[in-house]
């Protein structure tokens, strides 16, 4: 519940989770960091929280890059990797509405090649944005997904709503249909 500053700090060999977030008067900003070497999720945003995590390498061990769980938050200029079968970012709960970038800011990477699950992001509730539209400067990064299998997608959307996916860069001209589990606005 609290909303400190957390900026260019190093965070590593975590039994359990790098950052935990939680409570809706947490607003922190979390910037300039690297968290690696963590067994679990390398951030985690609960509780109706809205941090502002700018600029950081968020590396997990079993868990995800970031799961957020019923919370918001604005993710610009990160880079997500996991060690194990998870994706890069889990959203979770059903008021989750956390945007990936938006106008001004840089946009965030997802590199498959360091996404050990095989999903960039996987949604099962609530209603993330992931760029948005007219095309600007700060668009993620979705690269190097190079197997479209039937559990392979820049962005498996379990949650039955709309996703928006606008203005980001999917490694090709058109990402194709395949590149998406259910509903999104490429």
């Amino acid at each position: 519940g609290s909303d400190p500053t957390i900026d260019d700090c190093e965070i590593s060999d975590c039994d359990n989770i790098g950052i935990l977030v939680t409570g809706s008067t947490a607003q922190p900003e979390i910037r300039n960091s690297y968290l690696y070497d963590i067994d679990y999720d390398a951030l985690y945003v609960t509780g109706d929280a809205d941090p502002k995590v700018f600029n950081n390498k968020l590396y997990a061990g079993q868990g995800f890059a970031v799961r957020v769980y019923g919370a918001d938050g604005l993710f610009c200029g990160n880079e997500f990797r996991t060690q194990t079968t998870n994706s890069g970012v889990g959203i979770y709960g059903s008021t989750s509405s956390p945007e990936f970038n938006e106008d001004y800011f840089q946009g965030n990477l997802w590199d498959m090649r360091y996404i050990a699950g095989s999903n960039a992001v996987y949604i099962s509730a609530g209603q993330p944005d992931f760029g948005d539209y007219p095309i600007h400067r700060g668009a993620n990064d979705f690269m190097y997904l190079s197997y479209i299998g039937d559990d392979d997608y820049y962005i498996h959307n379990n949650s039955g709503n709309m996703v928006l996916a606008e203005s980001n860069y999917w490694g090709v001209t058109q990402p194709a249909d395949s590149f998406f589990y259910r509903q999104c606005r490429s």
